[in-house]
């Protein structure tokens, strides 16, 4: 959920090259998307969106980053069938991991206003499920 406008990344361990730099990079272009995106509610059409963003930076560092760039790059954010063809390559992408339920239980299109409520609390409890995977692991 975007309602903090707050980003959090891992910090790069001390020792990254400068492959793992660009990356990272790439991925703070990605969630800097989202706070622009300025929508309270996470959705799959934002999600293709940000990740267009990080593979243009990614394209500018001069770094591949593969399946992302392969199905993000022509999609168009408003086509439902793109938006699901996006949240099938997201949840298999990042199978088995916290995210992938995040994901998996986002609304294809942007919620606005009141019809937000909704998609916020089933976001709210991917994210409360997300976190005891991920504390069991």
């Amino acid at each position: 959920m975007n309602f903090i406008n707050t980003i959090f990344l891992q910090p790069l361990r001390a020792d990254a090259g400068e492959f793992a730099f660009r990356q990272w990079v790439t991925l703070l272009a990605h969630e800097a998307s989202h706070i622009e995106q300025r929508f309270w509610v996470d959705s799959v059409a934002q999600e293709i969106r940000a990740y267009q963003t990080q593979c243009r930076v990614a394209q500018e560092l001069e770094i591949d980053l593969g399946t992302l760039r392969e199905t993000f790059a022509s999609l168009d954010p408003d086509a439902p069938q793109d938006q699901q063809t996006a949240q099938r390559v997201l949840t298999s992408l990042f199978f088995g991991t916290p995210a992938a339920i995040v994901y998996a239980a986002l609304p294809l299109a942007q919620p606005r206003g009141v019809r937000a409520i909704v998609p916020a609390c089933r976001e709210i409890l991917a994210v409360a499920r997300a976190s005891r995977v991920r504390s069991r692991a």
